[in-house]
């Protein structure tokens, strides 16, 4: 993890495309995104077995391709909120067909609850897809429905230590909440989408750009990359974002 972080700190080309949020308590989100996995030490980390062969196998649909990778950035004491949402509540508008896709999220750094950490609702990957509508610029689901469900399933809080993973599907209900600590909390995630899929996108910049399923790469790739410049990336960002 220190080597994928220092690679993020030194990176002047990952620290332009970075890009804020505000939620509900006009606190920031700061993040990066990006869509080819590249020969880096991200895309390392994206191609490797342990990350997109694991994802492939729990999808159980073939080959995937990485759809997104993020760095998600909450800062000391101002890092926002995000909201309860499905991430196929964002997919399923960009004409997503199917709920084929599946979230690594990695901790850069300690996250838990004080430092605005993932929490989810224990299996309400099963209730389908729930209407979402807007809030302050962000996507959030039915709060009456997620209610419900959560007082059904009940909530799980996800603590992860740098390195710990947590893989789980794009209509599992989550949020995370403000960071009020000293401490940043910072995470990697990877969005994997099977290939029948991805002929239905429409909203990327780049809509006639080849698709191509992920080539993996073995456990030890990370631990052998010397590329931590984080250059050469297919960086975005989008309308209207601060």
């Amino acid at each position: 993890m220190e080597k994928m972080v220092k690679s993020i700190e030194g990176s002047n080309e990952f620290e332009k495309a970075n890009f804020a949020e505000r939620d509900v308590h006009n606190r920031k989100i700061v993040q990066s995104n990006w869509n080819v996995p590249g020969d880096d030490i991200l895309g390392m980390v994206a191609r490797n077995a342990k990350v997109a062969g694991v994802a492939e196998q729990l999808m159980a649909h073939g080959d995937m391709y990485m759809y997104t990778g993020k760095v998600t950035m909450k800062k000391p004491k101002i890092g926002g909120e995000i909201v309860w949402h499905q991430d196929y509540g964002y997919y399923y508008n960009n004409h997503a067909l199917f709920p084929d896709f599946i979230n690594v999220l990695i901790g850069l750094t300690k996250s838990d609850h004080e430092n605005g950490g993932l929490q989810v609702i224990k299996g309400s990957h099963q209730c389908g897809r729930i209407d979402h509508g807007k809030l302050v610029g962000q996507t959030h689901a039915d709060l009456d429905r997620v209610n419900l469900i959560l007082k059904a399933q009940g909530l799980v809080e996800v603590n992860l230590r740098p390195g710990d993973a947590i893989f789980f599907h794009c209509n599992l209900l989550h949020r995370s909440g403000v960071n009020n600590s000293d401490h940043r909390r910072w995470n990697l995630i990877f969005t994997f989408n099977t290939m029948r899929n991805y002929h239905y996108r429409v909203d990327r910049k780049n809509a006639d750009m080849k698709i191509e399923a992920i080539e993996k790469v073995p456990a030890d790739a990370v631990k052998k990359c010397n590329n931590l410049k984080l250059q050469y990336r297919d960086y975005h960002v989008p309308d209207g974002s601060m």
